[in-house]
């Protein structure tokens, strides 16, 4: 994730709506730290809190997808 994270940096909130993240959640986020990549972390961490189990890297590799990150995506392993 933390990769992720770091290719994302100040775009992590185009994939934020892609996971279905509320208003309020990307606020919370942006409001705990200013720093890009540690926001981007956290826009994950949070996915996987709400979704659990259903947080699958194949969920992800959509959403990064539907987002326009298909280079993000290139080389991800399903581990």
């Amino acid at each position: 994730m933390d990769e992720i994270a770091a290719k994302l940096g100040s775009k992590w909130k185009t994939v934020a709506d892609h996971l279905e993240m509320s208003e309020k959640e990307i606020r919370v986020i942006e409001s705990d730290s200013e720093d890009v990549e540690l926001q981007a972390k956290m826009l994950l961490v949070a996915w996987q809190d709400r979704e659990g189990p259903q947080a699958t890297m194949e969920s992800l590799v959509t959403a990064l997808n539907s987002a326009g990150f298909s280079n993000i995506t290139e080389g991800l392993s399903e581990t």
